[in-house]
């Protein structure tokens, strides 16, 4: 259920008990009786959020609460007594009033939508009209609530789209991994890839945004829950494009000491029922306890996802069923994980050849070559070995080899700062991203945090604004159709060098040598989409002290 039906379902629910309401209080028989909450009653139907009135069988207004006179810019003398003609305009008037005769006709609800002209702007409303009737059930007037869900719409919109492009990108990403087959040298996959992850990463930065935002609202608890799946979603795509970065040596790793036998069994559930549908058994032989290793967490789930996959791959087109086993032990000083399959084996003049890119001996559409090249470039990165035993007919056994923790250097951790509080202030920040959901989503999440925010799409509109105004932070998208971030910075730097110290590049191409050689040039902070909004709040307060 969307957030745009719990709505509705919250709508008719609240409507149904303010008609019981306004029935008790009408024909109670003292004042002692109910009317005792009549007080309690009026003040929450005065203050709510929603417009709400109330009507005779005339479709005079008897009852109207301080949302609906906001809403039509009139005071009460203007509506109440008079009816939908003297508060609408002709057209909505109209309309409006055929559905009070209906209700007041028929003596059943009516829910309508509408976009009204309000002193908001154009809204969409929901609107829902109940009859009220007295002891005898005799429809004497009508109640009705209104409800405006133009905001919620919009976002659910916007999420909608975001995910598309999202799909959009990822099919573009899978035919570009299908090319790469063709390739003659390694070195084609970090420019493609670096190109790849800039028009993904601007689609993923829509979907996290927009979800983040969402959940900052404190949505039902149905909805949260999709929302976090939908987040969870993208962070994980956006994982792939740092992985495939790692891989082509331009992205650093974020390692962290973490227990292996707990990242192969949350891995392990995404594959359990492919398995078992696939006729493959899986037997786990896993140590009860295990030192830490020090290494990213969504790299050694990628690693370990490719090689199930490629045991299941093997066993399914040699036997078409057979048996995964995967052993964990700390031997030697090392952590030891084997994953064995029963399938065919690697033939011996292949084994030397195993984790070279673009090997492979699966059929023409069904392999790149690059899986365990990747994986052996992952396991390396993190100071590990990886192995093969093997031979025709028995099978393979792939082996990989971590040191502990303790004897693991640490790398820094730049982007862990989860102690940290989001400092909220003001200020006027310029946000220049050619993207638009981009620009939507900085703007939303800034100016919810108490910032004054611009945004624009060209960094060369951009200048002459900046020469006209002043602005304590300005967010530039380092690509750009109309100027690059770096022709930008280089003008914004002859023109105002004093503005030069307020630049936050944002950018998801900070892979590229040129961009990062640039970017290192400058001394200015970047924020690497997608980002996470409770990232890009700290570095904004942090750029704003």
């Amino acid at each position: 259920m969307t957030q745009y039906h719990q709505t509705r379902t919250q709508l008719e629910d609240e409507m149904e008990f303010l008609r019981e309401k306004v029935t008790r209080l009408e024909t109670a028989s003292s004042p002692n009786d109910d009317w005792d909450e009549l007080g309690i009653y009026r003040s929450l139907v005065e203050y709510a959020n929603d417009a709400m009135f109330t009507k005779d069988l005339a479709g005079r207004y008897l009852t109207t609460n301080t949302e609906f006179l906001r809403r039509v810019g009139k005071v009460t003398e203007d509506v109440i007594g008079k009816n939908v003609v003297h508060v609408f305009p002709p057209d909505v008037a109209l309309l409006l009033d055929s559905e009070d005769q209906e209700v007041l006709q028929t003596g059943r609800a009516l829910e309508t939508e509408h976009k009204v002209q309000t002193v908001d702007g154009v809204r969409v409303l929901i609107i829902r009209k109940l009859p009220l009737r007295d002891e005898d059930a005799n429809v004497v007037g009508l109640i009705g609530i209104s409800r405006d869900v133009q905001d919620t719409k919009r976002a659910e919109r916007a999420l909608k789209e975001s995910e598309q492009k999202a799909l959009e990108a990822l099919d573009g990403l899978q035919q570009a991994q299908d090319n790469l087959v063709q390739a003659e040298k390694l070195a084609a996959l970090g420019e493609l890839v670096a190109g790849v992850a800039h028009e993904l990463n601007n689609p993923l930065t829509g979907v996290l945004g927009v979800t983040q935002l969402l959940l900052m609202r404190d949505p039902e608890p149905e909805l949260h829950d999709k929302l976090r799946i939908i987040e969870q979603g993208a962070q994980r795509a956006s994982k792939i494009v740092q992985n495939l970065l790692a891989f082509s040596r331009k992205q650093r790793v974020e390692p962290e000491s973490i227990d292996l036998n707990e990242i192969l069994r949350q891995t392990l559930e995404l594959k359990v029922y492919d398995l078992l549908g696939n006729q493959v058994e899986l037997e786990l032989d896993l140590a009860p306890v295990l030192p830490e290793v020090l290494a990213d967490v969504s790299q050694m789930q990628s690693v370990f996802l490719n090689l199930v996959n490629n045991a299941q791959d093997a066993i399914v087109e040699h036997n078409g069923k057979g048996t995964i086993g995967i052993k964990t032990a700390f031997t030697n000083e090392k952590i030891r994980i084997e994953i064995a399959d029963d399938g065919p084996g690697v033939p011996n003049e292949n084994l030397k050849r195993i984790f070279d890119p673009f090997f492979t001996t699966k059929a023409v559409g069904k392999g790149t070559g690059l899986g365990l090249s990747i994986c052996h470039g992952i396991v390396q990165e993190h100071q590990g070995t990886m192995s093969v035993v093997s031979g025709p007919g028995e099978g393979a056994t792939f082996i990989l080899e971590f040191a502990p923790a303790s004897s693991v250097e640490a790398a820094p951790l730049s982007n862990k700062e989860e102690s940290e509080a989001v400092v909220i202030g003001g200020g006027r920040i310029l946000v220049i991203d050619d993207e638009e959901v981009v620009r939507e989503v900085l703007e939303s999440v800034l100016s919810r945090d108490g910032y004054q925010v611009e945004t624009l799409s060209s960094p060369r509109e951009a200048l002459p604004m900046l020469e006209q105004g002043q602005y304590d932070l300005i967010l530039a998208d380092l690509k750009n159709p109309d100027m690059s971030g770096k022709e930008f910075f280089q003008e914004l730097g002859i023109r105002m060098p004093d503005m030069i110290s307020r630049v936050i590049f944002i950018t998801g191409d900070a892979a590229s040598p040129n961009a990062r050689e640039f970017l290192d040039g400058t001394g200015r902070p970047v924020i690497e989409k997608p980002f996470e909004l409770l990232a890009l709040q700290r570095q904004v307060a942090k750029a704003m002290v």
